[in-house]
């Protein structure tokens, strides 16, 4: 359900934002810590990453690999109780360095290290504050 939710604020946030802004989302992929790690996690995982490609992009099954992928490594993090927001930042900066790879390998959208690394840091901001929000809902309700 928050995985839905976020891709829905998402959707909204981007069609009343300027895409090209300085806070840009990833909710969906952020909504990856929150969901309940029980046996369908992985499919859950994979699902919401293969919506993310069908709402956002013209990646099919790209990032439902990718959102896989990262929800392994949310798993293995999870063990070590680290901080939410950390996780975040990880899975954020895993997620575009993924991408980053994939798009210059394939020369889909080639741009710079330089570039990588200016437009990273406008990831962070509001998903972390998006993060603060779904702790604050967690722990009240």
């Amino acid at each position: 359900m928050i995985s839905l939710i976020s891709i829905i604020l998402e959707m909204g946030y981007l069609n009343i934002i300027n895409p090209n802004s300085y806070f840009l989302p990833l909710f969906s992929l952020v909504s990856l810590i929150f969901l309940k790690k029980d046996k369908n996690y992985y499919i859950k995982c994979f699902f919401i990453g293969v919506l993310y490609d069908l709402v956002f992009t013209n990646l099919f099954i790209i990032n439902g690999i990718i959102y896989l992928f990262i929800g392994l490594i949310i798993k293995k993090i999870k063990n070590f109780n680290i901080n939410n927001i950390i996780i975040g930042i990880i899975i954020i900066i895993f997620y575009q360095l993924i991408l980053f790879i994939l798009f210059n390998i394939s020369k889909y959208q080639i741009y710079s290290l330089e570039e990588f690394i200016y437009i990273l840091p406008r990831y962070f901001i509001i998903n972390i504050i998006y993060i603060l929000i779904i702790n604050i809902f967690k722990h009240k309700y």
